[in-house]
């Protein structure tokens, strides 16, 4: 009896784990795709209009590509004409498609082993029935791994600042090197406002030269702030209740003192399970 129930505590662990839970159980469906041949423009204002951080391209219902949020970045970094250039040509290729059976967790270190934020998901046939992103990891898991015991002082997480009057060309090049999906705007060494990858879709979708602005011109005031004291599954849930993708964190003096970011976020909860 006693082994009988061990093996039943063992099973759950294994459950709430992810030993057991598939990709499917997780993903987002349907998934928005667009044609190779669209324009950039076309991508943009579909994936502003879906709210979405990335597209699949596909071709006779087979994901040949993926333009995320991170590409739009880069692709106003380097002076591209959206509405003269197509999605092809700047689309991550070939695709890292996961297959709806595979387990989560197995994906999920997968998606931190090849840095990326996204996997497409297919079927045994190869054609794409989803997506899972960070933010899916985030909202169907933080609360499993992260404890209210935990600080976030303790995760030792870091991110990018820059004042108001910097210049967007210069904050997406920053996060392009950086390797960040933000940076935080600063001043007198308190944070004021952000600038993230979605902000950029919107102003890309916008306007024909978006890079042109001041940070203090465009920046978002809304964010999720915390401080080093509070605990990581609190700060998580405020992000998530208020739908952003960042923490920014202060000291006890109100500082800018770091960002948590999904990537990261992603990163730790895998950690828990190693």
């Amino acid at each position: 009896m006693l082994l009988g129930g061990l093996a039943g505590l063992c099973f759950a662990i294994s459950w709430f784990s992810g030993d057991f839970v598939k990709i499917k159980s997780i993903m987002t469906k349907p998934v928005i795709s667009i044609k190779r041949t669209s324009s950039i423009k076309e991508v943009v204002k579909k994936m502003t209009a879906k709210k979405i951080g990335s597209i699949i391209v596909v071709e006779k219902k087979i994901p040949i590509g993926i333009f995320t949020k991170n590409d739009l970045v880069r692709a106003l970094a380097d002076d591209i004409d959206f509405s003269k250039t197509t999605v092809e040509t700047v689309m991550r290729t070939p695709v890292l498609p996961v297959n709806e059976n595979e387990k989560f967790l197995h994906a999920a270190r997968r998606m931190r082993q090849f840095d990326i934020r996204h996997f497409i998901v297919v079927n045994n046939a190869g054609a794409l029935v989803g997506v899972v992103t960070d933010m899916d990891i985030v909202k169907n898991y933080a609360l499993t791994y992260l404890s209210y015991q935990t600080t976030i002082v303790a995760s030792g997480f870091d991110g990018l600042s820059a004042p108001p009057s910097t210049q967007l060309k210069k904050i997406a090049q920053m996060m392009l090197d950086g390797r960040k999906a933000s940076v935080v705007i600063v001043k007198n060494k308190k944070p004021i406002g952000i600038i993230n990858e979605a902000l950029l879709v919107k102003l890309g979708a916008r306007y024909k030269d978006p890079l042109k602005f001041r940070a203090v011109d465009k920046m978002v005031k809304k964010f999720c702030g915390a401080k080093p004291e509070d605990s990581m599954r609190g700060a998580v849930l405020n992000m998530i209740k208020k739908d952003l993708r960042n923490i920014v964190l202060t000291d006890e003096k109100g500082r800018f003192d770091g960002v948590v970011s999904l990537r990261e976020l992603v990163t730790y909860i895998i950690n828990q399970q190693l």
